[in-house]
């Protein structure tokens, strides 16, 4: 015959075998969020200082914006694999402090990048417009869209509408100017 022998229920002695406590998940959450603020703030007070300090020198100032937004990727990453770890952990509230956090991060990472795409800025395209018509015999028409970023048009806005009016205008002038010849005026 077999008997059991009388004694402890077995616990997990691992961090994720059991849910932790709420007053413990609450403390280490809330505990991590403030050192979180408080590191995050310093280094964005620090970088913002940085480019106080640059008193206009442009390439100082991007300089310092765009080692910023490094640190902000940096610390977004930092924070997802702490939000991971208390997934891991089972400690609910802190992944969802963690993840709050992130989301807060992420959005002012959106805005700091807003007038650093090196893709289109508008000094570049400014200059290319002035090169262009330097060098060109046709006519070179420019507009800017006041706070237009990029893929704007990806959906449907009534700043969409704009440009679609704007382009069939320039289609419809262009169609109806007369033909011109090679030797004809420009």
């Amino acid at each position: 015959m077999t008997h059991e022998v009388p004694g402890r229920a077995a616990r997990g002695r691992w961090p994720w075998s059991r849910p932790k406590p709420l007053a413990s998940d609450l403390a280490s959450g809330i505990g991590l969020l403030v050192v979180e603020a408080v590191v995050f703030g310093w280094m964005m007070f620090g970088y913002g200082m940085e480019g106080w300090a640059a008193q206009g020198a442009r390439e100082e100032m991007d300089e310092s914006t765009l080692a910023g937004i490094a640190f902000m990727e940096h610390f977004l990453i930092g924070l997802f694999v702490l939000f991971g770890i208390a997934v891991l952990a089972r400690a609910r509230w802190t992944a969802i402090l963690h993840l709050l956090t992130a989301g807060a991060v992420a959005a002012l990472l959106v805005s700091a990048q807003h007038d650093k795409d090196a893709l289109g800025t508008v000094e570049g395209a400014r200059n290319f417009v002035a090169q262009l018509r330097r060098v060109s015999d046709s006519t070179v028409a420019y507009a800017e869209l006041p706070g237009g970023q990029h893929a704007f048009d990806l959906f449907h806005s009534p700043r969409f509408e704009a440009v679609v009016d704007g382009v069939e205008a320039f289609a419809a002038w262009v169609l109806a100017a007369p033909k011109r010849t090679s030797g004809s005026p420009r």
